[in-house]
């Protein structure tokens, strides 16, 4: 407990931001990432059971972190589709693989 307090205390930014996600959850409903994509969370702060309200918290706060980095990856996918892959000639040399969190990988086409 005195380990987060003085964790708490070292990052007054953070957790004044953490605060406010949840405030702005619970007064609107609704959070948004950095690119203006929402994530609903009214139904878990409406929630009968306070368990609920704890994941509304987290969700608020979650949502606008891994959300945001999600859709500038899809924004990187999407540029590097224009950039490569919609000339025809790089379909020889490039092959697109899959995406794995922040990574978009590719391989040479061997086959």
């Amino acid at each position: 407990e005195e380990f987060y307090k003085q964790f708490q205390e070292g990052l007054p930014t953070l957790f004044s931001w953490i605060s406010y996600t949840h405030k702005l959850g619970k007064k609107q409903g609704t959070v948004y990432t950095m690119f203006g994509r929402p994530r609903r969370v009214a139904y878990w702060y409406n929630h009968p059971d306070y368990k609920m309200h704890a994941f509304a918290d987290r969700t608020c706060t979650n949502s606008i972190v891994q959300g945001t980095a999600a859709d500038i990856s899809k924004i990187a996918i999407i540029k590097v589709y224009k950039n490569i892959l919609s000339n025809p000639n790089n379909f020889d040399i490039v092959r697109w693989h899959s995406t794995v969190h922040d990574e978009i990988i590719f391989g040479l086409n061997i086959y």
